[in-house]
């Protein structure tokens, strides 16, 4: 992955997942102590102080040899495998096998969006892909797959 930042340019390799904007502020609010007792289950107690900290960040996404494109969200997700710990799917289509990387742009806001934003990756994306065994993904104004 290449990084343009104020300091210059950067290329950084990862593996599974690297995240920008809430999942970013997650990780660095997440209380080691807890994390050793509860596991994953610290990710959630610190997603709420993400969440109320976030704010719009600004991304220029070239995929696929397309032309690059400015987005803006709340977070930015790069992956090859897309699900996490506990079995939560944010990337469906996202296959560590096939050599490429899939991406997911949050950009809710306010109540309402986040609402619409929830609906769409645990019920279109999760449950209900699963009962209609469907390939199909869904993506919408607050949530984009790629």
């Amino acid at each position: 992955m290449d990084v343009d930042i104020a300091g210059g340019h950067e290329r950084h390799g990862f593996v599974v997942m690297v995240g920008f904007g809430i999942d970013a502020h997650m990780i660095a609010e997440t209380n080691d102590d807890l994390k050793d007792k509860a596991g994953w289950l610290a990710y959630v107690e610190s997603l709420g102080r993400a969440l109320s900290a976030s704010d719009i960040v600004p991304f220029h996404i070239t995929a696929d040899d397309q032309p690059g494109r400015d987005e803006e969200g709340h977070t930015l997700l790069i992956a090859n495998c897309g699900t996490l710990q506990g079995g939560f799917t944010l990337l469906p289509d996202a296959d560590p096998s096939d050599g490429e990387l899939d991406y997911l742009l949050l950009s809710a806001n306010g109540i309402a969006q986040w609402a619409g934003t929830l609906k769409t990756m645990l019920w279109d994306n999760g449950l209900k892909r699963l009962i209609d065994n469907s390939d199909d993904t869904t993506s919408t104004d607050t949530v984009t797959h790629a």
